[in-house]
């Protein structure tokens, strides 16, 4: 017996873009631009800046973008903490 897990897992990789009803994209592409505003926004507060100083600063593999910091690249775990962290910059 498959989990509830697996059956949504199984539903979301066989998802095609006709599969979805052009007013789920519409609202999906309004929250993306809404959540990236809200990034760029927070981007600038101190402690957003603080945060991205640090761990600029760390160093480490140049795998990802830090929102807002003109390209900056740091390791993927350090990127997903930062970014994350604007997204609730404005809450």
């Amino acid at each position: 017996m498959t989990t509830v897990a697996e059956q949504l897992a199984d539903w979301a990789a066989t998802l095609g873009h006709d599969d979805i009803p052009a007013t789920v994209i519409g609202q999906l592409e309004e929250h993306v631009l809404d959540t990236l505003g809200v990034l760029l926004a927070a981007s600038s507060m101190d402690y957003a800046r603080s945060l991205a100083t640090m761990v600029i600063e760390d160093q480490g593999l140049q795998e990802s973008t830090l929102i807002g910091r003109g390209g900056s690249k740091v390791p993927v775990r350090d990127a997903v903490f930062v970014n994350g962290a604007l997204g609730h910059g404005i809450d």
